[in-house]
């Protein structure tokens, strides 16, 4: 089927046995092994045996059903077996209007084929889409632990510079914050090509900071904010006047790669929710080193197992 040609490179040669096996580490361009017929292609070093051991493997034949059974309750392997379908046309998810303040037909969220190569490969920049879904996961979550009303969030394309106007953006937030009247409400924010998680608090005029680049907010997002909150609480009849806005940065994890920042994000909300912090940030938040490999990892496969579930 393949002959080796560099370590963890392998050249496909034109004999498959089945062109419809999908490739361990797929890319945009190839998914499945007839794709990448002729070409070089990244394998992993476990998964490539010499002829003569694949001969002695075939006069003694052995089924792991214990590795079996481990990768059926994989979600990212389930996950690429659902490739083929999204290299076809993208799935649409829809929201109820309660988790965002905004219809999904209005804000559509399509899952597309790069979208879930990036949680499948787990080495590249995150998508807007990801952090919707995932957005989506933690008011489940929410919802779960009884904490809906506690927990609000922003739909994060409602509030991006690109297609958005300042007006729309303090609109969209001072509206949703005012109607739905959560405690808390976590915002997921990309400038640039950067993630950051903005944790904002109407009621204690208090927006609390995450960078996993240790950045702090400039000038001009801090004078919209503080436009927003004001507004926000003149709507609801908790404030005649301004105040000024406090911010809060606590003592968070700090990427070491250039891709991770959306990752951070996700673990960040997830550990609000999970374990209902509503106060002491300072205190709470006091580690700056780096993720742990197997806590993005964990990321991942909650990420796949929302998306799987949203599909059945």
């Amino acid at each position: 089927m393949y002959q080796t040609s560099v370590s963890y490179m392998l050249r496909m040669t034109p004999h498959v046995q089945d062109a419809s096996t999908l490739v361990p580490l797929p890319n945009t361009e190839f998914q499945l092994v007839g794709q990448a017929t002729g070409t070089f292609l990244a394998w992993p070093k476990r998964l490539v045996m010499s002829l003569s051991t694949r001969a002695k493997v075939m006069r003694e034949p052995h089924v792991d059903h214990a590795n079996i059974a481990e990768a059926e309750d994989d979600p990212i392997s389930t996950l690429l077996s659902i490739l083929p379908r999204l290299r076809k046309r993208p799935i649409q998810l829809q929201w109820d209007i309660r988790v965002f303040g905004v219809d999904s037909s209005d804000v559509p969220l399509y899952i597309s084929l790069p979208d879930a190569l990036e949680i499948v490969g787990g080495n590249s920049m995150l998508n807007i889409s990801i952090i919707q879904l995932w957005a989506m996961y933690m008011d489940k979550l929410s919802v779960e632990q009884a904490q809906a009303q506690v927990y609000g969030f922003i739909e994060p394309q409602s509030i991006q510079k690109s297609g958005n106007t300042q007006v729309q953006i303090q609109q969209y937030m001072q509206t949703w914050m005012s109607d739905s009247r959560r405690h808390i409400y976590m915002a997921p924010y990309i400038d640039g090509s950067h993630w950051q998680l903005m944790v904002i608090i109407p009621k204690e005029y208090t927006v609390v900071w995450f960078c996993s680049l240790h950045r702090k907010p400039s000038q001009e997002i801090k004078s919209q904010l503080h436009g927003i909150v004001s507004g926000a609480n003149i709507l609801s009849g908790r404030a005649r006047s301004s105040k000024s806005l406090h911010f809060i940065y606590p003592k968070c994890n700090k990427q070491q790669d250039s891709f991770e920042c959306g990752y951070y994000i996700m673990y960040w909300m997830r550990a609000i929710v999970s374990a209902g912090i509503t106060d002491s940030w300072a205190q709470v938040f006091q580690d700056s080193s780096p993720l742990p490999e197997d806590e993005i990892i964990k990321i991942r496969e909650q990420w796949a197992t929302f998306f799987l579930q949203s599909i059945q």
